[in-house]
């Protein structure tokens, strides 16, 4: 679900039902303002316009590599040796969103909430 109060609505969608025009509305929105440095409850990651980001863990790791937001999921596509992870957006706005990682080789999924700690990567 993602708030439509981004867009002026006080309601909550999924995309199933949502126009293919009001989905890459949201989109459009997203790609315009995921651009900056989110905390989440075990990493930073900063987006950048070139379509590459960087994740600092707090144990010290780091993955990067490129992003893209595609019907509300965002793609890490990753240079080191991991599988690409999607995370589908519960919810986003300017400053919060909520993301679901679904681990298929593991059966499980993981919730994740971040906040914009700032505008520029």
């Amino acid at each position: 679900l993602i708030s439509k109060s981004t867009f002026g609505q006080d309601t909550l969608s999924t995309s199933s039902l949502l126009s293919r025009k009001e989905v890459k509305k949201q989109d459009d929105f997203i790609n315009a303002n995921i651009l900056g440095k989110w905390k989440d409850q075990n990493s930073t990651t900063s987006f950048y316009p070139n379509g590459k980001y960087l994740t600092m863990f707090d144990d010290g790791r780091k993955d990067y590599g490129r992003w893209k937001v595609k019907k509300r999921i965002i793609t890490l596509s990753s240079i080191l040796p991991y599988e690409d992870a999607n995370f589908t957006l519960l919810y986003f706005s300017k400053t919060k969103m909520q993301l679901q990682q679904n681990i298929y080789s593991q059966n499980r999924s993981s919730n994740w909430i971040a906040v914009k700690i700032s505008n520029s990567p």
